[in-house]
C-alpha cells in the first residue's frame, strides 16, 4: 500500500489517474509506484516506510499493525510524517500547492493493483 500527497502541478498527473482503471503488469507499468507519491507512506510486507524523493522505502519506520495511525501533514513549508502521533520525519516542502491525495493498493506477491483512488485535493 502506498498513500500520500502528490503535487497537482505534476506534468504526468493525468497519466497517473488514467492508469488507475487498468491492471498493471509490473511496478513500472503504470508509473505510479514511485512517482505517484511525493510525501507519504508505503506499507510493505509488515514494514512501514516513508515514501519520499521517488523512493517508496526512503526511511524504514519498523513494523505496523491495523491500528497504526499514519499522518502526513503540510504546515507552511514543512512536511511532517507522524506515526501514532509521534513525529518520525520532517522535510521542507519542495512541490507547489495544491497537493492531491494518491493511494495504491496492490498484491504484495504480484504487485498488481487491486484498488486505487485519486479524488481528494489538499490545499
Amino acid at each position: 500500500m502506498n498513500i500520500g500527497l502528490k503535487s497537482s502541478a505534476y506534468s504526468s498527473w493525468s497519466t497517473l489517474t488514467s492508469n488507475i482503471a487498468r491492471t498493471c503488469s509490473s511496478n513500472s507499468d503504470c508509473g505510479y509506484y514511485l512517482a505517484g507519491v511525493d510525501y507519504g507512506f508505503s506499507c510493505r510486507v509488515g514494514t512501514l516506510h516513508t515514501h519520499y524523493a521517488n523512493s517508496e522505502a526512503y526511511t524504514n519506520l519498523g513494523s505496523y499493525s491495523s491500528s497504526t495511525v499514519m499522518r502526513v501533514e503540510v504546515d507552511g513549508t514543512t512536511v511532517t510524517w507522524k506515526v501514532d502521533g509521534v513525529v518520525r520525519m520532517t522535510k521542507s516542502l519542495s512541490h507547489s500547492l495544491p497537493l492531491n491525495v494518491f493511494a495504491t493498493a496492490h498484491n504484495v506477491d504480484s504487485c498488481s493493483p487491486q484498488v486505487a483512488d485519486a479524488a481528494l485535493t489538499v490545499v
